[in-house]
């Protein structure tokens, strides 16, 4: 009898993933989505297992981790491709320490290291004004292994996970040999159309995301980031563009709502689009001065109307949304 529990539970977990929303219904829902900014990274150390398992247990819809290239073209989920203010590598490599690639002083490179080699650091937190007791005690994941965890976590819980990576500067790594949207490419291909369609890719370089567009076809989901200092009315003119090659807009949240609280036009031009609008980053700990706290902010944006907030808190951010 226990058994065939197990059996019927396992197969009404599979049911609901199987059968889970490819992202064109998900993105027409009016819920805004939770986005788990690098994990639960405000509670432990950033592009952890362990901090993507504790944002869906908290009530993330999507698991965003960012992904730089190892020296052997492996998918290694950390924000920088120089790892020496999120990682232990100062004690485990500290004669790998150089200057170069456009970074101030001398640092540690993900390039410079293979996979094997990732395996052997541990996760720091960045920020200092944050828990640092977690502090070498949990792995760097790749890509792969998120994409394991979000599945173990689907079969868990009992929904589906989405998972939102950010190609970080292909650009720089394809000019020193190292192509992340070939590398991206060859994995997003080898999942089943499901798990394809809880996958939404995001980028910075509008180049990277044209040739995803052509190699992944129309069914992939693709969100143009913008850069935080451009202005609300360069980026309006710009949102045409956008829309013939991405289905959302990633910009920084003081694009949407102005110091006097009103909004910019930014998202109802996205909208007329037909261009989702996912905001970023949402903290506890800094929230923006013309809001009374963290919760105030997120009031006001859900009421704005975006389909997603990045954050670093998804739990403030899910239980607020409710």
């Amino acid at each position: 009898m226990f058994k065939r529990r197990d059996l019927l539970t396992a197969t009404v977990c599979a049911t609901l993933i199987s059968c889970a929303p490819r992202y064109s219904s998900l993105m027409s829902s009016k819920r805004p989505l939770i986005i788990a900014h690098r994990g639960a990274s405000g509670s432990l150390p950033e592009h952890t297992l362990q901090g993507f398992e504790l944002a869906a247990r908290q009530g993330a819809d999507v698991l965003e981790p960012d992904l730089v290239m190892s020296q052997d073209a492996q998918l290694i989920v950390r924000h920088d491709h120089f790892i020496g203010v999120s990682s232990n590598v100062d004690l485990v490599f500290p004669e790998r320490r150089r200057t170069g690639a456009g970074v101030a002083g001398p640092e540690w490179f993900s390039e410079d290291f293979s996979a094997l080699e990732f395996a052997q650091l541990r996760a720091r937190q960045p920020w200092l004004t944050r828990d640092q007791s977690h502090n070498d005690l949990y792995a760097i994941p790749t890509f792969a292994q998120v994409l394991e965890l979000r599945a173990r976590s689907e079969a868990s819980l009992g929904r589906a996970l989405y998972v939102y990576p950010e190609l970080k500067l292909p650009s720089y790594f394809s000019s020193i040999g190292l192509d992340p949207v070939t590398a991206f490419v060859a994995m997003y291909q080898r999942l089943r159309p499901d798990e394809q369609a809880r996958v939404l890719i995001q980028c910075f370089e509008p180049a990277a995301l044209q040739r995803l567009r052509a190699e992944l076809g129309p069914g992939a989901f693709l969100t143009q980031l913008l850069p935080a200092m451009q202005g609300e009315l360069a980026i309006s003119m710009e949102l045409d563009a956008i829309a013939r090659y991405a289905n959302a807009i990633g910009p920084h949240k003081l694009g949407l709502i102005d110091a006097s609280r009103r909004s910019t036009g930014l998202l109802e031009r996205a909208h007329s689009l037909g261009l989702k609008v996912h905001p970023w980053t949402f903290r506890d700990d800094q929230p923006v001065a013309h809001f009374n706290g963290i919760e105030d902010e997120l009031r006001a944006y859900f009421a704005l109307g975006v389909d997603g907030v990045f954050t670093d808190f998804p739990d403030t951010a899910s239980r607020l949304r409710s």
